[in-house]
């Protein structure tokens, strides 16, 4: 409700206020979901907590520890209609980044306009995704299509959740004028990045695998933290010397687990050379 002076254009104000837009509501939506879906999983695992004991099957220390434990894998999780259900670290990750990334699409579609080109270049990187590899480093035309060059809607799928500025993409694009720009990378460029691997564990390995391994140990890590809070919190609130024995031996092998979780990554990061992100590895609770 303020009103500051940006310097900004007609343009990019619209774009501004259009990324606000969607970004506020895009929150609120995200703050209601969770809510809902980790309300639910929490009774659950109390219900079936209670079910252990009621049984007589399970004392109800070992029925609480595994309650904790279970509610620390559940953790506060997104779900979107497809069915997937993402945590909140990840969440946050995919809408921020995302977001970013089609803001600066349409910042690249207004200086286009701007300056009359009617081609793009879109970027490239090792480790895109198999569908991204097909069009990534070239060029495209913006309306209709040519002899040599593919309409660039139809090719790379921009504005679609799978394309290019897409879910979790990291590629742009760019203006580029034919007979002046120059390519960024040359067909050998390419092949380089698409046939790239790294060695782990004595196999040759895709970047895209390679990648999806890291993520793997990197999720891992988020999930031993969470139970490790879970278990503090526990601890701190009970008064049964019994429990919170039954507590500490699990927060002890825990951070074991942990701590061997980490010595995993550090060993794929030496052995690939891929680098640690120490952003992938937080969570709300304990870094």
């Amino acid at each position: 409700g303020m009103n500051v002076a940006t310097g900004l254009s007609k343009p990019m104000k619209n774009v501004l206020e259009a990324n606000l837009r969607k970004t506020n509501g895009d929150m609120i939506n995200l703050c209601m979901t969770t809510a809902s879906n980790g309300q639910q999983e929490f009774v659950n695992a109390m219900n079936e907590a209670v079910m252990m004991v009621e049984s007589g099957a399970f004392d109800y220390q070992t029925a609480i520890r595994r309650a904790v434990e279970q509610c620390s894998r559940i953790g506060a999780k997104v779900s979107y209609d497809s069915g997937t259900q993402l945590s909140l670290e990840a969440a946050a990750r995919m809408n921020i980044l995302t977001a970013v990334n089609q803001t600066a699409g349409k910042i690249t579609e207004m200086n286009a306009e701007r300056l009359g080109a009617e081609y793009y270049e879109t970027s490239a990187h090792a480790g895109a995704r198999l569908e991204h590899m097909e069009w990534q480093g070239q060029v495209f035309k913006i309306d209709g299509a040519d002899a040599d060059h593919p309409n660039f809607y139809d090719a790379t799928g921009y504005g679609e959740v799978t394309g290019l500025c897409g879910v979790n993409c990291r590629h742009s694009f760019f203006p580029f004028f034919p007979g002046i720009s120059k390519r960024a990378y040359t067909d050998e460029d390419l092949e380089n990045l698409t046939s790239r691997t790294v060695r782990y564990n004595g196999e040759d390995i895709p970047d895209y695998e390679a990648s999806k391994i890291q993520r793997s140990i990197e999720r891992s890590i988020r999930e031993s933290k969470r139970k490790i809070a879970a278990y503090d919190a526990a601890i701190k609130e009970s008064k049964d010397d019994t429990l919170i024995k039954s507590l500490e031996e699990g927060r002890i092998r825990a951070k074991q687990t942990l701590r061997a979780r980490r010595e995993r990554l550090t060993d794929f990061c030496k052995q690939t050379g891929f680098k640690k992100s120490s952003i992938r590895h937080k969570t709300a609770v304990v870094n």
